[in-house]
């Protein structure tokens, strides 16, 4: 039998709720649930950190997606590619490619490998860039 008096939440229940207001698009209430997951003990996930970056990047704040990023390492959390390439994929579209190049940088300097989503990413960046300037 387990403790009587129910079970503790841990962090695939905390992260179903923070994707929900995520999703929702209410990061703030979402960043309260990681905020009151820490506070309890459960350690946050990638995922916990990822829904949040995800969401910012579609809404169009970069800044905010990227501070979510040093908040998830701040927090010993290690973003995975997948955390990055949400974001560099919105750098991509909006063709921005100094604060990609910048982000795939910082990603390297953490140690995280590139992917194949990655690595077109950059090229797509690259080759905008180049466009743009032999233009």
């Amino acid at each position: 039998g387990g403790p009587a008096g129910g079970i503790e939440p841990n962090a695939i229940c905390y992260n179903a709720v923070i994707h929900a207001c995520s999703k929702a698009g209410d990061v703030d209430r979402a960043a309260r649930w990681i905020a009151e997951m820490t506070a309890r003990g459960v350690r946050p996930t990638v995922n916990s950190y990822s829904t949040i970056i995800d969401r910012l990047a579609k809404s169009g704040d970069l800044e905010g997606a990227e501070s979510w990023l040093a908040r998830m390492a701040d927090a010993g959390v290690e973003a995975d590619v997948v955390s990055y390439n949400m974001i560099l994929c919105k750098y991509s579209r909006c063709e921005d490619s100094d604060r990609a190049i910048a982000l795939f940088r910082q990603m390297l300097s953490r140690g995280v490998q590139p992917n194949t989503v990655c690595y077109n990413l950059m090229i797509n960046i690259h080759a905008r860039a180049g466009d743009a300037a032999g233009a």
